[in-house]
């Protein structure tokens, strides 16, 4: 959370309700929205993602 806030990204970030981890959205009001905010998501977790992800046998 602190390197995507670092990074100045175009993401919201938040302490997900339900467990430890973070949370991170875009807000959408639009299909041109989805469309762009999947694009910086997948983006984002390409970049950053593979640092902090666990695989499903950790």
């Amino acid at each position: 959370m602190q390197q995507t806030q670092a990074d100045d990204w175009p993401i919201e970030a938040t302490s997900n309700p339900f467990d430890s981890n973070a949370a991170f959205y875009r807000h959408v009001n639009s299909t041109e929205n989805i469309e762009n905010n999947t694009e910086i998501l997948v983006e984002h977790f390409s970049e950053l993602g593979d640092a902090y992800a666990n695989s499903p046998a950790e």
